[in-house]
């Protein structure tokens, strides 16, 4: 079973799904080069970066919730969300603010910090690339190097993460300069779906072996 993340990219990328069905219907299934459609090819790809987006923040989002909502005791976390709440407690400049952990002041703790990796990873001019991503798990979640499960057995984990980085290049290219260096085609929309739903099954996965590790229930 999915988690509840997926089940809303899957649910927003039937937005995607239409734009091809309209291209279709305008231009056919004949091979060659289709004019008058690249808005709706542009259109997709946007669209598909930014389901991706929503679709990394709420499955890091679901996964602490369901972490804080099965561990009562601080203690029982596992050490590397421990070390998240040890940093931001550290990192703040109130001096009362180790009393802030009382009680379940660590579930505020750790809310506010994804809040904040969320901005400063994916907010603004950042993008959801692979370095990215990387440092938002890290940072919020303390699953580590997550892009580093991105592979299979005709791709390497290192040429997944260039693909993802190379459709949100494009995707920055067409959202902020209006046309990219050359023409997008209906073929890069459904390869960059294509990928990008992969890369979903596969981080669902690696969270639901992670929270399962760390609270001996499944998430999903």
């Amino acid at each position: 079973m999915p988690s509840k993340a997926n089940l809303r990219f899957e649910d927003n990328c039937g937005d995607v799904g239409r734009l091809l069905d309209i291209h279709q219907n305008l231009t056919g299934n004949t091979p060659g080069r289709k004019w008058g459609v690249e808005v709706l090819n542009k259109s997709a790809i946007v669209l598909t970066c930014a389901f991706w987006e929503a679709y990394i923040e709420d499955v890091v989002a679901e996964a602490l919730d369901f972490i804080t909502s099965n561990i009562t005791d601080a203690d029982k976390l596992p050490i590397n969300i421990r070390k998240i709440v040890a940093k931001a407690i550290k990192q703040d400049q109130n001096e009362l603010s180790p009393w802030t952990l009382a009680g379940d002041g660590w579930k505020k703790v750790l809310a506010g910090n994804l809040n904040k990796a969320k901005a400063k990873y994916l907010g603004n001019w950042n993008s959801p690339k692979t370095a990215n991503i990387r440092s938002l798990f890290s940072d919020a979640l303390g699953l580590t190097d997550l892009p580093a499960i991105w592979k299979r057995p005709y791709l390497t984990a290192a040429q997944s993460s260039r693909k993802l980085d190379d459709f949100v290049t494009l995707r920055g290219a067409i959202a902020h300069r209006g046309k990219p260096a050359s023409a997008v085609k209906k073929w890069m929309v459904t390869a960059a779906l294509a990928h990008v739903k992969e890369l979903v099954s596969f981080t669902d996965s690696a969270v639901n072996s992670y929270v399962t590790a760390a609270t001996g229930a499944r998430l999903f």
